[in-house]
């Protein structure tokens, strides 16, 4: 269990995001673990938990809810703490999602700064892996 101020006493899961096409290229995020969790990546309403946005616990303190509304938010976790532009935070497109055929995690980089997180999907986002390791 990791305890500072921002995820006190709470379990926590390990968010691993992969480049699309740089299986070296990673970036990793915190999120506080409570009794909803079985509840993120559905469409039931859940209450967002603490999220640092690195592994160290040192960056950004914030609240995220896992939460589907036309595209599978993973709210509070982005790409832009790691030095890469980017619009909006992680998200995903699932079957049921609009835009499904855009499948996989969407960094919103956008391929910007030259395509600096390595993604190039269609959309220009979409395609990144994600692992999600709970403690």
């Amino acid at each position: 269990m990791i305890t500072d101020d921002c995820l006190p006493d709470m379990t926590t899961a390990r968010f691993t995001v992969t480049a699309e096409d740089d299986s070296e290229q990673t970036a990793d995020l915190v999120q506080g673990v409570d009794g909803e969790a079985f509840s993120w990546f559905s469409q039931d309403a859940h209450a967002a938990t603490p999220v640092r946005e690195d592994p160290e616990l040192v960056l950004n303190c914030t609240d995220g809810a896992i939460l589907v509304y036309g595209l599978t938010s993973i709210g509070g976790m982005s790409l832009s703490d790691y030095g890469y532009t980017s619009s909006c935070d992680l998200h995903m497109r699932l079957n049921e999602d609009l835009s499904a055929p855009f499948s996989g995690v969407c960094s919103c980089t956008q391929n910007q700064n030259n395509n600096a997180w390595h993604d190039d999907a269609a959309d220009g986002h979409c395609g990144n892996g994600l692992e999600i390791w709970l403690r």
